[in-house]
């Protein structure tokens, strides 16, 4: 049979994909050849598994899950053309994101080009700067929050005058 053993390490104190690039290659440089997983998203905001093998680790990526597009009523149905179509007048405020993958949903959920108009008015409170750069154009203003956590992108959202 496969035997495996896996190490876990647990790297705090990074509050983005450069930032725990730039912690990996310091703490890493001794083990540059160790197999290592990184467990994430499939379609990760930052391409660090990329990054660190272009800087000769032996990295590859486990995808544990992928951010799904839909827009879905308070059933947990997915709304009907008729449900959507009544929402776009309603679309108003500030729309949260945290990742660029929602930011992607929230336009493919919203694809009718009579609902783009009225998703053009939203403003966009996003997480971070790769965030940002997803949902660049699609709004009427995008502020990015000042810290990386989804308190801060809250409190954002709720102090937008």
């Amino acid at each position: 049979g496969l035997s495996l053993q896996l190490d876990m390490q647990l790297v705090t104190g990074a509050n983005n994909g450069a930032e725990l690039q730039a912690k990996l290659l310091t703490q890493w440089a001794d083990s540059q050849k160790a197999p290592t997983l990184f467990l994430g998203a499939a379609t990760p905001a930052y391409p660090l598994v990329e990054k660190m093998q272009a800087a000769g680790f032996n990295v590859n990526a486990v995808a544990l899950y992928h951010t799904e597009a839909g827009l879905y009523g308070s059933s947990g149905d997915p709304l009907t053309a008729v449900e959507q179509e009544s929402l776009w007048p309603k679309l108003s405020g500030v729309v949260c994101f945290a990742s660029p993958s929602a930011v992607e949903g929230f336009l493919q959920g919203w694809g009718e080009p009579a609902a783009k108009a009225h998703v053009q008015s939203l403003r966009a409170a996003v997480i971070g700067t790769t965030t940002a750069g997803a949902a660049q154009g699609a709004f009427a203003e995008i502020q990015v929050s000042p810290h990386q956590s989804l308190k801060a992108l809250a409190q954002l959202a709720l102090s937008w005058d």
